[in-house]
């Protein structure tokens, strides 16, 4: 049996199931452009101590309903966690740092090339887009 068969036997029976909406879906896109410039009432579900570090921030877990159902007609909740939200944060900026780092690490390269070839020079002028 496939999901969708599964989820719909599951909806008849007046079953509840919990899915992963994977993250190319239609629905997704518009939910992730959607906050961008609204404020949705997210609702805290869970509010609990970090579970790993006493001093930590507190895990918590936030909630909303989304305006519009599954292209299977299926309710769809968002589900929002701080402390997934800080490791999403840190990891980008880690990214953020490399990169940066990387590109600095070309730079005195590319100077030192440049002012090798010189003003005048035919590949400095293509690589400059004259």
């Amino acid at each position: 049996m496939d999901a969708h068969k599964s989820l719909e036997y599951i909806d008849k029976q007046k079953g509840r199931f919990v899915t992963v909406l994977p993250r190319n879906r239609r629905e997704g896109k518009w939910f992730r452009t959607f906050v961008k410039v609204n404020d949705p009432p997210w609702e805290v579900a869970v509010s609990r101590p970090h579970p790993r570090r006493r001093s930590g921030s507190p895990d918590v877990w936030k909630v909303t309903e989304a305006q519009l159902p599954s292209k299977e007609g299926y309710r769809i909740i968002w589900v929002w966690n701080s402390l997934m939200a800080a490791e999403d944060a840190d990891s980008r900026q880690a990214r953020i740092e490399k990169a940066w780092i990387a590109v600095e690490q070309l730079r005195p390269g590319w100077k030192a090339s440049v002012a090798a070839s010189g003003p005048g020079n035919e590949s400095t002028r293509k690589s400059n887009g004259s």
